[in-house]
């Protein structure tokens, strides 16, 4: 039930391709398997889904019988993916959409017996732009502090500025700019 619920809240996503969500519970995901009369298939998960013994193993069979799902399941079964791809047609806030994500996606499907691992585009440019942020932030309080010594050092404002100014210069200068 966990991986239904985390496929349609991936789903309903507005910054997902609905089309490219893929898991066990999407109806592309399907088996094939040689009967004899003929080919048997379907849907890996079936219809009217209910967790007992027999559902489990009749979905074990289907995914040995499916190349896509055993791309979205590790090889003991225990583990499975959900997969999407973000929409290209709109202006996605990667730093917003990775903490909605990270927060509230983990948040409501993770528990002392399911781990959520969220990997892929999405998450790194998250993970680029709040690592710039902190950056910045860090470069400019040690720039103050190094302001700050050099202003006590020489008790002027005015070297302090020309101090800065001067070095502020080599930097640009060592930069290309």
């Amino acid at each position: 039930r966990k991986l239904k619920t985390l496929t349609e809240d991936v789903f309903y996503l507005p910054e997902i391709d609905r089309a490219s969500v893929e898991s066990l519970f999407t109806p592309g995901v399907s088996y094939v398997e040689a009967a004899p009369g003929g080919f048997v298939g379907g849907t890996v998960v079936p219809e009217g889904f209910s967790p007992d013994p027999e559902t489990f193993a009749r979905i074990r069979k289907n995914i040995r019988h499916s190349s896509k799902a055993m791309g979205l399941t590790s090889e003991d079964l225990r583990s499975a993916l959900v997969s999407a791809r973000v929409r290209t047609d709109s202006d996605v806030d990667y730093r917003a959409f990775a903490k909605t994500l990270g927060q509230e996606i983990r948040r409501k499907h993770q528990d002392a017996r399911t781990d959520v691992h969220i990997i892929g585009y999405p998450m790194l440019r998250g993970a680029m732009a709040e690592g710039w942020i902190r950056w910045l932030a860090l470069t400019a309080w040690l720039l103050a502090a190094a302001l700050l010594l050099i202003h006590h050092t020489t008790r002027s404002f005015r070297t302090t500025a020309r101090i800065a100014a001067e070095s502020g210069a080599v930097v640009l200068w060592q930069l290309g700019l």
